[in-house]
């Protein structure tokens, strides 16, 4: 049976992480590594990533399916504390189209069996940050009393809901499962994804149920939780998993040198022929840069031009006072950008943390 592969889309700027992890069998290493496996048959493997889930401009992850899990991955070196709620539209979409493809009825008496979703990020940038970690949706939702500042809304919300439960970086297993609180086949939570995963329950403060979101609602829990697991792959971080996946140690490798050449000073171009040439007599990602350098050296630059554009704009933003004063001067900086014409609406809502249906809408006035 020949080796499953996905062609990178032309429609949207991919970056390097997407072409590495094209080929089946190098994303099905990947999965392996993470999960501590030793499955050998990449044809297990089944890509089903979005066309058109583009951040920051950059198509920048793959999506699979593999035997009952439903992964995804991303690299992002922008760091981005709002990774869940990415997560959750994706995984959403993901579910979607799972449902239309397999024909299952959602409104059906049995109870559907659905893939595990796994939702890891792999983050290369500068800013310092641990092995591993865990960001979760629900450390966004708001807590007691506090106003809805992004939207401007200027309701009160009751009650306390201030998730602060933090597991050791080193504790966390790698491919956890992202959306807890999922029974499976009824049989009680030592059997569901999170139990079998070593995932703690999500406790408020520690101070048990009287101040959790639970307690906030009248006693019924938020209804939805999504977990990115953020790996450091930035040389010195996560040695076993290097080891352990060749491909990513080599594509950690690459952007390292870039980096290093850039900060010696050289333009980003030469910084890239470097690098790529001396990945190349290393035998480092050799198959694939013999094959395509043009290609990826166009995706370096695009990758490095987009990440450095999106940093200006914060920077200039803040230094005029728009996005960490009130809520009246992020409106102005979105309406700002927005006439600009140098972002589009969905990179504007990005940067300022409104939601897209807000800049679109000011968009429109």
């Amino acid at each position: 049976m020949p080796e499953k592969q996905i062609t990178v889309n032309r429609e949207h700027k991919s970056t390097l992480f997407a072409l590495v992890f094209s080929n089946a069998r190098d994303a099905f290493s990947l999965y392996n590594a993470m999960n501590g496996t030793a499955y050998d048959d990449p044809n297990e493997l089944e890509f089903n990533t979005l066309e058109n889930a583009v951040y920051m401009g950059m198509k920048n992850d793959i999506s699979f399916l593999c035997r009952a899990d439903m992964n995804l991955y991303e690299a992002q070196s922008t760091w981005n504390p709002n990774m869940p709620l990415r997560g959750v539209f994706y995984l959403s979409a993901l579910y979607k189209a799972y449902v239309a493809e397999h024909g299952l009825d959602i409104y059906s008496s049995a109870r559907l069996t659905l893939p595990a979703p796994r939702y890891v990020v792999f983050y290369n940038g500068t800013k310092e940050q641990p092995d591993r970690q865990e960001l979760r949706l629900s450390d966004s939702f708001a807590k007691d009393g506090e106003m809805l500042r992004n939207t401007g809304t200027a309701s009160r919300l009751r009650g306390e809901s201030n998730h602060t439960d933090r597991r050791d970086s080193h504790s966390v297993p790698a491919g956890t499962a992202d959306i807890e609180h999922y029974a499976a086949n009824g049989a009680g939570p030592e059997n569901s994804p999170a139990a079998a995963a070593d995932i703690e329950p999500h406790a408020a403060n520690g101070a048990g149920p009287e101040n959790s979101h639970a307690a906030a609602a009248g006693g019924y829990a938020p209804a939805l939780e999504c977990i990115a697991h953020v790996i450091n792959i930035n040389h010195g971080h996560n040695r076993e998993l290097m080891e352990n996946c060749r491909r990513l140690a080599e594509y950690a490798r690459l952007v390292g040198l870039i980096r290093q050449y850039r900060a010696e000073g050289m333009t980003l171009r030469a910084a890239a022929d470097r690098a790529i040439d001396e990945c190349i007599a290393d035998g480092i990602l050799a198959d694939i840069l013999l094959k395509n350098r043009a290609e990826v050296t166009d995706m370096i630059l695009e990758e490095y031009n987009e990440e450095l554009h999106i940093r200006n704009e914060k920077r200039l933003s803040r230094e005029e006072g728009l996005i960490e004063g009130h809520e009246k001067g992020i409106t102005d900086a979105a309406v700002k950008l927005l006439k600009a014409g140098s972002l589009p609406p969905d990179q504007i809502a990005q940067i300022l943390g409104l939601p897209l249906e807000t800049v679109q809408s000011l968009q429109t006035e």
